[in-house]
Parts: C-alpha cells; sequence; structure tokens
C-alpha cells in the first residue's frame, strides 16, 4: 500500500495552473491495446480483437486471472486492495448467484484462465499531460477491460477508460465486477 500512495503523491506533485480531465479518453485504442499487451506479457504473434457480440466461456467453473494495479515510470505495481475486492466478489457470487448462473474460479496463472480482469490506473500518462499543460494531476486515467482468453487470441468483451481520483476502495473495480457478474448472468440464459 506504501508504494501505491507514494507514486499518487509524486503524480499529484505537479505545479498547478488548472486540472486536466478527459486523459483516459484521448487515449487510442491502438495505444491502449499496445499497453495492455505490455501488463499480460502477451507475444505479436497473439492478436487482441474487440468482440462487437460475444460470451463468456460455457465452462464451469470460470478460471478468472485478475490484474491490477497502476503503470508510474514504465513498470507496473500491484494494487493488492483492488485485487482483495475481486476475490472477495468472486466469493460473494459463487455463495450466492454461482449455484445457478456458473462458479467463478480466480487463478494466479494467466496460461489457466478462461477470463482475464485487468484494471489499471496510468499515472505516466497523467504525469505526461499534466507535464504539458503545467496542469495539477487530480484525476489519474484508468483503463478496465474483460477478456476471453480463448487458444488462439484475446477477444475483449467489455472495455471502458476514465479520469477517476485515485483514492482505492472496497467498491474500486466494482465497473468490471457488474459487467461480468451480467455477462454470467447472460451466459447462463443462452
Amino acid at each position: 500500500m506504501l508504494l501505491l500512495t507514494s507514486a499518487w503523491v509524486i503524480a499529484f506533485q505537479q505545479a498547478a495552473k488548472c486540472q486536466i480531465v478527459g486523459v483516459a479518453e484521448k487515449e487510442s485504442m491502438k495505444q491502449r491495446l499496445k499497453m495492455l499487451r505490455k501488463l499480460l506479457d502477451t507475444q505479436p504473434s497473439i492478436p487482441i480483437t474487440v468482440a462487437e457480440h460475444s460470451s463468456l466461456s460455457g465452462t464451469s467453473p470460470v478460471n478468472v486471472f485478475i490484474l491490477t494495479g497502476f503503470v508510474r515510470n514504465e513498470q507496473f505495481y500491484p494494487d493488492q486492495q483492488v485485487y482483495d475486492n475481486y476475490l472477495r466478489w468472486l466469493n460473494e457470487w459463487n455463495q450466492k448467484e454461482g449455484k445457478i448462473d456458473g462458479l467463478l474460479k480466480p487463478v494466479t496463472d494467466i496460461s489457466q484462465s478462461d477470463v482475464i480482469i485487468v484494471r489499471f490506473a496510468n499515472v505516466d500518462l497523467a504525469v505526461k499531460e499534466a507535464r504539458m499543460y503545467n496542469a495539477v494531476v487530480i484525476y489519474i486515467p484508468f483503463f478496465g477491460y474483460i477478456i476471453n482468453r480463448k487458444s488462439d487470441n484475446l477477444e475483449i468483451l467489455f472495455h471502458w477508460a476514465n479520469d477517476l481520483r485515485p483514492e482505492p476502495n472496497k467498491d474500486s473495480g466494482d465497473l468490471l465486477r457488474n459487467r461480468l457478474f451480467k455477462l454470467m448472468k447472460a451466459r447462463a440464459k443462452d
């Protein structure tokens, strides 16, 4: 937690004239996929596509790899609090809806996953933008993905980008959680 806090403090220490918002939305999909590929350590030969209409794997349990954290100085730092949120939510799902709509099993090896959840903040992007405009960094660009991991490609089922205050709490990551649960319920109906 100390590492996370110090990175946010560094981001906030930029010279101030105004605050910047909308940084996340400015990032092109090509740039987002490049960062995603780097975070997931995915070979360039494996395509990453954005699905127009797709669903989660029909297996049960659905093995879920979770990657949460932030990028600072081109390094990835895990966010244990948000990771723990996902573990808690998957456990709650399994004890209630999972009995009907299918179980979600967290895995620590990406090669064993059916689905990948990625949620990260890009502090470098915020600092770069702040320096360009001599502004204060109050909001950090966050990115989130739900991805089907297939044998020959990664298929993005859902993605979002938004500038948020970097204040991790017991609800951080709930947007992806809600979407994952919605995908699980839709899968159960098929």
